[in-house]
């Protein structure tokens, strides 16, 4: 669902509300007639999900012309929410059958199992973008970008990722008109940018708890069993966005109007702050902590060529 208008001195706003809703319900059951199930008198499950999450982006535009120069800002607000609520439930041994399955899970002679598993996550970002260009001819893009999301540690919810680029059109130039009779455009161009990686579990940044039981012998020598709960993994409230930074140098053609065209980019990309799980010793009584740890480099080009080689009145 959206919404657009126009505003003075050449702004327009447009607001942009995307929610989304599921529903799962997922109820089996495995009949004791089967041969291969009948020492376990029948088997059922049932699984209830209900999934709701939202996204709200704001975005404000600017264009402006002033002779020869043109400006395009945009500017965004976002924010989205994520929930959900799990149950599950298994029962097995059905007494006195299991006639009604998953209808009548209190027939179980075995202790039905349940299972609950509900998720929160928020995120957010600010972003502003400048683009300018002189006569067609000369480009300026700026882009300052800021992200959070609550999967992070406490210390880093937060990152800014910004970006710049420059592009010239030299076949525009007067010293190109030599060129004219089979250059058609070309365009040189160099940019610097950063993003980032959130792909992480919702809880990852958490010291999350796992509940249990063990046998206790009282001093009568009656055992009896005790609820427990314990940490099942390390909290790392410094963990942060996985950054990714890269430099690309590149030139976009077309020649012979129009029947070859395509781009050539050399770049250099750098991704640090990976998020890793790093292995730890037993005596902790943890086998993995996640972290950000190690650098990755990849260097390389890329050479893309386009060509219309018929082209007729009902032919393209």
């Amino acid at each position: 669902m959206y919404a657009k208008g126009k505003l003075p001195w050449g702004f327009s706003y447009q607001v942009n509300f995307t929610p989304r809703l599921e529903f799962l319900r997922e109820y089996r059951h495995q009949s004791s007639l089967n041969p291969l199930l009948a020492s376990q008198k029948g088997i059922s499950n049932r699984r209830n999900q209900t999934v709701y999450s939202w996204q709200l982006d704001n975005v404000i535009n600017w264009n402006k012309k002033y002779g020869k120069h043109s400006f395009d800002a945009t500017f965004l607000f976002n924010a989205e929410k994520f929930q959900s609520w799990n149950t599950t439930i298994q029962a097995s041994n059905f007494a006195p059958n299991d006639n009604l399955g998953y209808s009548s899970l209190q027939s179980a002679t075995l202790a039905p199992v349940v299972a609950t598993d509900d998720q929160y996550a928020t995120g957010d970002a600010l972003m502003g973008r400048l683009n300018y260009n002189y006569d067609q001819k000369y480009f300026f893009t700026i882009t300052e970008r800021r992200d959070g999301y609550s999967a992070f540690g406490q210390q880093n919810p937060r990152a800014n990722f910004p970006s710049v680029a420059l592009a010239w059109a030299f076949s525009d130039e007067k010293f190109m008109k030599n060129a004219s009779g089979w250059l058609d455009y070309a365009k040189a161009r160099i940019s610097y940018g950063e993003n980032g990686n959130r792909e992480i579990g919702r809880y990852a940044a958490l010291s999350n708890l796992a509940s249990g039981t063990y046998v206790y012998i009282t001093a009568g020598g009656t055992p009896i069993n005790v609820g427990r709960v314990a940490g099942s993994n390390l909290a790392n409230p410094a963990l942060k966005w996985e950054r990714n930074s890269s430099i690309n140098f590149g030139i976009d053609y077309s020649i012979l109007k129009g029947i070859v065209s395509g781009s050539i980019d050399v770049y250099d990309r750098t991704t640090k702050d990976l998020l890793v799980n790093r292995t730890l010793p037993s005596v902790t009584g943890f086998n993995s902590i996640l972290v950000n740890l190690g650098e990755v480099k990849n260097t390389g080009f890329e050479i893309s060529v386009n060509t219309n080689n018929l082209k007729r009145k009902n032919i393209e």
